[in-house]
């Protein structure tokens, strides 16, 4: 029987590397996913998730990402870096209030996978 494209996503994540600063943070500049580690890195709390549960969430969120037809600037606060098998990164970021990027582009409105991604570092 042959597995499914969130399954196969499963499988290929061997990790992930949360990054997170209090989301109340507050910053003269709006800080991108790309600057996100080298901005805030004396602030930065970084946990490393490697629990199949919250793996297989995360994929879940990840397979088919809805995206936002607009394209908005996201203030970061979290960011998730997905270490696949192959090499290959997921990233996600988010302001932690409504906001979520998936490797860049802009989600629509997910309240459940920013909960989720709130809860793996704790905020």
């Amino acid at each position: 029987m042959g597995s499914t494209k969130s399954e196969a996503q499963i499988e290929e994540i061997r990790a992930i590397n949360a990054l997170s600063v209090n989301i109340k943070l507050l910053t003269t500049f709006s800080i991108s996913c790309e600057a996100f580690d080298k901005s805030l890195k004396n602030q930065i709390k970084s946990r490393i998730i490697t629990d199949k549960d919250s793996i297989s969430a995360l994929a879940g969120f990840i397979s088919k990402p809805k995206y936002s037809k607009s394209n908005k600037n996201v203030d970061v606060r979290i960011k998730l870096i997905c270490d696949k098998s192959n090499g290959e990164k997921i990233e996600v970021c988010t302001d932690g209030r409504k906001l979520i990027l998936v490797n860049g582009r802009l989600i629509k409105e997910n309240k459940k996978f920013l909960t989720f991604i709130k809860a793996l570092v704790g905020q």
